[in-house]
């Protein structure tokens, strides 16, 4: 495998410092930088802009979308006309700093000292600089700004101003945006500006699905500004004692406030910013009273007390996910760059609103319209279903949420049941424009079915199941009868013409994914609702009569699954990719590697007719189902399909780590692991910018946990496994089961479990009970090997 590049930040545990201001990577820093809360999302532009740099800024609210035309504006089945992207609303972050009536801008003015960090323990943004104007004053700025965790409508910026060589005449000007709009359409209609006694700010409609946004802003002082002063060019509204308030016409809500400060002395900006849409679940009525209200809340607490509560919440946080390593070189580049996957993916994700999903990109960015795909079972849940399950339940109940989508996609392709979209928007239509996606990429329907089943494995939430999840279940696998075709000649059934994982395949016949993990939909559907039936016997007769289930279809979903067609090739030994998989040109990576992702250096066409994967299919079967691999059986379709994956995909390098790691293969699995820790910290696919990698950051823990640590849950039983790679002295975390949390330090020469009740699960094959604290030495556990 090449080497690395040297990490983009200094390296530290937890900060991702940019001890330099770097004109060519503002866009990059946007996104690495960005902050969140679950509800609202911000990239790290500057506050006062930057005129020179290539910029996206964009502050959005978690489940907020807006229609744009399909630019081919041609009508297919299965193919939307009007796909939905994540809204950039208006934005509440400009504050303009004057020194004499001159603005500060880094792209202007010579920067002579610099420094911006992303304190990921307390979830703040903090930069410093130092500054000459072009008429040559010299003055300090420091900004600090959060996404309120506990209170997510809320956000707080303070900015500090500090004359150096001269006393100054230093103006605020903070405004709320509304003249704004996404990277390629414009979303916003109906913009208003808002002037009221203690707030000022705009309000508007998304222009297509008709949602109200207000976005309120407060300022305040300090020093104590006197009353009175200049008449700016601005309609005056309201004065105090200590804000001078004015709205400039238009689409901006504009305060200005001066004040003559000493060379030395310092001046202070606190801004509060309120956001409230008509779709927030916690929002009812009119949303400027809902922003007020929630504006009036954090102002009567005040800056300090809302910086305060923030920092405990992330404490709390931090506390209960627990996932540690101590690497032997000191260096901690991993440890930072683990750090920095949990910290994007907890404040990506929504607390307390199953409507909403997490994108690929979190509301770090635009890229892939802020949709919701496949990421979300395979690479987010597992994680949150073992560090945050609450979080997790809101993530299968989003899919509960997005059913009637999935039912009308179903519909709209002649399919039974339910067909949840390639790239689902915030009502569960797809938002797909790529028709190769949007109709074959199918495997999307089984995937969200897997994830209510390990939902169940991992929690035990049997009452999920029984309201929404079995509806899931069920409407899922009526779609695979309706897809599947049976073959005599075989005597089984068989699905054509798909796109699996891979992508560089496209209408192959057999996916070996695919075909699994139907049927696995299929047979995990009649287990629960075997289960249902003896435990929750109202639950069943409830289900089956809002379903129209007859015990004819349920039989049918068992003679399909089990008769199910899997490709194998007898002479190798392997399970085969897609019926015609070995007939492509085979291409060696090792003797000629490609300078770049395939579709920089090579046609799709030449792709498609080569024994090149993006990302291993088979490799990620074996994690999600792996008590259906032998060893044996996984280590030789590794050791085939492993040389031939180019991880074109950010989604591909964690699952090779897991499985590396469970075959004991250790240099290669942490080889990986490198790759998925620090793959948005160090910009490994030159596409950070666009917006972080929300899959492969969960990756990240996944290849500790699941992968180093060995944690199974297979039909509903844990089971650990671990393995400690050469570079580490240690490592540690913690994982909730079923209610109980498990806590494992694993140590060259012992692994220690603690769990806060007794737990019974498996440990390197053999039944224990955890009861309080218990040590296993290595001897007993019996460690693998490098093989």
């Amino acid at each position: 495998m090449s080497e690395f590049r040297a990490p983009r930040y200094p390296v530290h545990p937890w900060q991702v410092g940019e001890p330099a201001f770097d004109l060519a990577a503002y866009k990059v820093n946007e996104a690495v930088l960005a902050l969140s809360n679950g509800y609202l999302g911000q990239r790290a532009s500057f506050e006062e802009g930057a005129a020179g740099a290539d910029s996206l800024r964009g502050t959005y609210v978690a489940g907020l979308f807006d229609a744009y035309p399909n630019p081919t504006m041609i009508k297919l089945k299965g193919r939307p006309t009007h796909p939905h992207e994540m809204v950039n609303i208006p934005d509440p972050l400009p504050i303009t700093v004057l020194l004499d009536g001159e603005a500060v801008d880094l792209t202007v003015c010579r920067v002579n000292a610099y420094a911006r960090t992303l304190d990921m323990q307390r979830g703040v943004l903090t930069r410093e600089v130092e500054v000459e104007t072009t008429a040559g004053k010299h003055a300090r700025l420091a900004y600090t700004r959060f996404l309120s965790r506990p209170r997510p409508h809320l956000e707080a910026i303070e900015v500090v101003v500090t004359p150096l060589n001269f006393p100054c005449e230093v103006t605020f000007l903070s405004t709320v945006n509304g003249d704004v709009r996404n990277a390629a359409h414009l979303h916003l209609g109906a913009v208003t500006t808002v002037s009221l006694p203690d707030a000022h700010g705009v309000v508007c409609r998304t222009l297509t699905t008709g949602v109200d946004i207000a976005v309120l802003a407060t300022e305040t002082i300090s020093p104590i500004l006197p009353s009175g002063g200049e008449e700016g060019p601005w309609e005056e509204v309201g004065l105090a004692s200590h804000r001078r308030y004015a709205v400039k016409a238009g689409q901006d809500a504009m305060v200005s406030v001066t004040k003559l400060v000493d060379q030395g002395d310092t001046y202070t900006l606190t801004k509060l910013v309120a956001v409230a849409t008509s779709r927030d679940v916690d929002v009812d009525g009119d949303t400027l009273d809902a922003a007020r209200a929630f504006l009036a809340e954090g102002a009567a607490l005040g800056y300090d007390a809302l910086l305060t509560e923030h920092e405990a919440a992330w404490a709390a946080v931090w506390e209960g996910v627990g996932v540690e390593i101590a690497e032997r070189d000191g260096s901690g580049a991993l440890t930072q760059g683990l750090h920095y996957s949990l910290y994007q993916m907890i404040q990506n994700a929504s607390t307390n609103d199953p409507t909403v999903n997490i994108g690929a990109k979190g509301l770090t960015g635009e890229h892939y319209f802020g949709t919701y795909f496949w990421d979300t079972e395979m690479f987010m849940l597992p994680m949150f279903a073992f560090a945050q399950p609450a979080v997790a339940r809101n993530l299968v109940h989003n899919r509960a949420y997005l059913l009637p989508g999935a039912r009308r996609k179903a519909e709209e392709l002649a399919l039974a049941g339910a067909a949840y979209p390639w790239m689902s928007d915030e009502n569960g239509d797809e938002s797909t424009i790529l028709w190769q996606f949007g109709l074959m990429a199918i495997h999307v329907t089984a995937d969200v079915a897997w994830g209510v089943w390990f939902y169940y494995c991992v929690t035990g939430d049997l009452d999920f199941v029984a309201d929404h999840g079995i509806d899931i279940m069920v409407e899922t696998s009526r779609c695979w009868l309706s897809r599947v075709y049976y073959r005599a000649d075989r005597g089984q059934y068989v699905i054509n013409r798909v796109l699996g994982p891979d992508e560089y395949h496209q209408g192959v016949d057999n996916n070996y994914y695919t075909n699994i993990m139907a049927q696995e939909n299929l047979l995990k559907t009649v287990r629960l609702l075997d289960i249902l039936r003896d435990a929750r016997p109202e639950a069943y007769a409830a289900a089956v009569v809002r379903l129209g289930l007859t015990e004819e279809e349920t039989t049918r979903f068992r003679a399909v699954g089990a008769a199910m067609y899997l490709p194998y090739d007898d002479a190798l030994g392997i399970d085969l990719q897609d019926d015609r998989f070995l007939a492509l040109e085979p291409h060696d990576l090792q003797a000629d590697p490609l300078p770049g992702a395939i579709p920089a250096v090579w046609s799709y066409d030449r792709a498609m007719r080569t024994q090149l994967l993006r990302q291993g299919d088979i490799v990620v079967a074996h994690i999600l189902l792996g008590d259906r691999f032998s060893d044996e059986q996984m280590r030789r379709d590794f050791a085939f399909y492993e040389p031939k994956t180019t991880h074109d995909s950010s989604l591909s390098f964690n699952s090779h780590s897991i499985v590396a790691a469970h075959l004991r293969q250790t240099e290669l699995a942490y080889d990986y692991f490198l790759r998925t820790a620090r793959l948005d910290l160090d910009d490994l696919h030159g596409n950070t910018w666009m917006g972080v990698h929300t899959a492969c950051l969960a990756g990240a823990w996944q290849c500790v946990v699941l992968g180093f640590g060995g944690v199974r849950w297979y039909d509903g039983a844990l089971s650990l496994d671990p393995v400690l790679p050469p570079q580490w002295a240690s490592f540690a975390f913690s994982l909730v089961w079923h209610g109980t949390r498990l806590h494992v330090t694993v140590r060259e020469a012992a692994v220690t479990l603690r769990a806060d009740a007794p737990l019974t699960l498996t440990f390197a094959g053999q039944e224990i009970t955890v009861v309080g604290e218990m040590t296993v030495s290595s001897k007993e556990r019996g460690a693998g090997s490098e093989q």
